[in-house]
């Protein structure tokens, strides 16, 4: 009993706007399925609409229950037909009062009277009630719909949200982006003006790279140049090995004549397994255009080093 009271309560709290807005959208979801619930709206609801018609409503829920009527048309569709009814009732009691007064010119016995006089009650009444129970199903469906439409509205308003959450990601994620790519775009114009001074400073060193494979004693290739055009050049040269079976290795460049004006040793191959290179640094100063002979050896677990293999290039100043 105590539990359904306080319900009627909340109902009433709820049709009169009372409630906040999460108290609302909780009762919404409370009465979508709990039946007694619903009922409790739709009899506190039918004794709002009627005691609001009767004029019999506070002020302060009679201006309450006026600002509810202007949100909702179903609810101002309601008051309108118990005005209409209550209009109505109130012509069918003066018809039975005439009713009455008809009877009494008449010497009917008492309980004819009574009988007619209570027939045409009788009439009254059941075309009130069954216009008010018509009204009470209206407004249970109204009252389902609208429950649907609410959970609907608020599935939508979840969506937005999320779309719009994606959405600011997305464009915080682009800003960053934007952002990367303008550092990256000055970190490079930084590098271009670093290259273009060095290039104009007297005395920056060229670089002058030739990649060699073993030539087996072969003539020069015409390809197989190293074209050196500044006295700062520096040159080097990337020797292909078949094989890298050798801790260290050693290099000399000797030119036709029999000198060896290049000779170094210690140095180790680099690169993947498959292109394993043994690579070779100088001033380009050092050697004169002509043809070059590079020897490759291997030291040995005994100290000593074994030919592995040739190379042959020519040395062009321009």
């Amino acid at each position: 009993m105590a539990q359904h009271t306080e319900k009627m309560g909340v109902a009433k709290k709820y049709l009169l706007g009372m409630l906040s807005d999460d108290e609302s959208a909780q009762f919404e979801q409370r009465y979508s399925v709990d039946d007694e619930l619903f009922e409790a709206i739709e009899v506190e609801e039918d004794e709002l609409v009627d005691a609001y018609v009767r004029k019999v409503l506070s002020s302060s829920d009679r201006k309450r229950f006026e600002k509810s009527l202007v949100d909702s048309k179903r609810l101002r569709e309601r008051v309108a037909f118990g005005q209409v009814l209550l209009a109505k009732a109130s012509t069918q009691s003066q018809k039975v009062s005439w009713w009455n007064r008809f009877i009494n010119r008449f010497a009917f016995p008492a309980a004819v009277k009574t009988a007619l006089a209570s027939g045409v009650v009788i009439v009254v009444l059941g075309g009130v009630s069954f216009q008010w129970m018509r009204l009470r199903e209206q407004s249970k469906q109204l009252a389902a719909e609208r429950s649907v439409l609410e959970q609907q509205k608020r599935r939508l308003e979840q969506q937005i949200a999320e779309v719009q959450s994606n959405a600011q990601q997305i464009k915080l994620e682009l800003e960053n982006r934007k952002a990367d790519l303008e550092k990256l775009n000055q970190e490079l114009e930084s590098t271009k003006q670093k290259l273009a001074q060095a290039q104009q400073a007297p005395g920056a060193p060229i670089f002058a790279t030739l990649t060699l494979f073993a030539s087996s004693a072969r003539s020069v290739n015409d390809g197989e140049q190293l074209v050196i055009s500044s006295p700062n050049t520096i040159a080097k040269l990337n020797l292909i090995l078949d094989a890298d079976e050798h801790s260290t290795y050693r290099v000399s460049i000797g030119s036709a004549d029999g000198r060896t004006p290049i000779l170094r040793q210690g140095l180790k191959a680099s690169g993947p397994a498959s292109e394993r290179t043994v690579s070779l640094q100088f001033p380009a100063s050092k050697l004169q255009p002509a043809d070059y002979a590079v020897n490759v050896s291997g030291r040995t677990p005994s100290g000593s080093y074994e030919p592995l293999a040739d190379y042959r290039f020519r040395l062009v100043k321009k």
